[in-house]
């Protein structure tokens, strides 16, 4: 388990280990979490809005025209606004 390998040897988790626990949970949530929130954005997005049919719709497009990276555009910044306070709640 990772639990067990960021452990130390009383069986305590470290500030570093927990720090950084937090930041790769919320990280590997964005990452899966990042497809649904280019598309709701674009929902939002009055301009775009019209563009799309529904969510599989805007999957489709948006792989179509953009490629698998139009759909984990803005990763980096989400990553670097929710990490940190992952990381230290």
């Amino acid at each position: 388990k990772i639990s067990d390998f960021l452990r130390s040897a009383d069986g305590n988790l470290s500030a570093a280990s927990t720090l950084l626990a937090g930041a790769s949970a919320r990280s590997l949530s964005a990452s899966l979490l990042c497809p649904l929130s280019v598309i709701k954005t674009r929902f939002e997005a009055v301009e775009l809005a019209s563009k799309y049919t529904g969510v599989f719709n805007a999957l489709w497009k948006i792989t179509a025209e953009e490629g698998i990276k139009g759909l984990f555009s803005g990763l980096t910044p989400m990553i670097a606004r929710d990490a940190p306070y992952s990381a230290m709640y």
